[in-house]
């Protein structure tokens, strides 16, 4: 669907990326289990939910794709798709949503802050998300750390919270932007930013 430029990945970052966390285990595709825990959460039938995206030619693809799958285990889903204006209204603009809603990274190259931007609860940006306390400890942990191994330490836990602990997203992928950089160009940041496109130019510097 997206043309070989995307990874398959079980959190937030992909794996080039300074943030991400080895030890995540995520969940892996298995439909058995799936009805399994439905069925012990009191849904041996499944129930109907909505899944609200930003629409565009892939995305359609892959959420209908989702739906499918969803759909083997029960649960039917209808697919909500939004164009821009309606999706950060209600994304980052303090709107609610039923059911899914599917993330969409704002441009921030630094990790840390971008996770904290999003998914920090507050008022504004994806208002319905729950905000765990051990989770929103390991954001600010991340956000205040004195140095550069604190805070990689603390990211990567807010990480694995995030999947493992509280599922408060299932991840699909990350997409790979296309970047390229002379030899000598250093420090540019690219692959080390939540999206592989963006970089750090207050930190580059070319070799003479």
């Amino acid at each position: 669907m997206y043309y070989g430029e995307g990874e398959v990945t079980n959190q937030w970052i992909y794996k080039a990326s300074w943030a991400y966390n080895p030890s995540v285990v995520g969940y892996p595709y298995n439909p058995a289990k799936a009805r399994q825990l439905l069925a012990s959460a009191g849904y041996p039938n499944g129930f109907k939910t909505k899944l609200l995206y930003r629409t565009n030619p892939q995305d359609d693809q892959l959420f209908t794709a989702v739906q499918g799958f969803l759909q083997a285990v029960g649960i039917e889903a209808e697919l909500d798709p939004a164009q821009t204006a309606r999706y950060n209204q209600i994304s980052s603009q303090g709107a609610k949503w039923e059911g899914l809603i599917v993330d969409a990274l704002k441009p921030n190259p630094d990790v840390t802050a971008a996770l904290a931007q999003q998914y920090m609860g507050g008022d504004k940006t994806f208002v319905s998300m729950a905000v765990p306390g051990d989770y929103l400890n390991a954001i600010q942990k991340a956000i205040t750390a004195p140095d550069f191994k604190a805070k990689q330490k603390w990211t990567r836990e807010a990480l694995k919270l995030m999947a493992d602990k509280h599922c408060l997203q299932v991840m699909l992928l990350c997409r790979i932007e296309s970047a390229a950089g002379q030899k000598f160009l250093h420090n540019h940041g690219f692959n080390g930013t939540p999206n592989t496109a963006w970089w750090t130019p207050e930190e580059a510097w070319l070799e003479k």
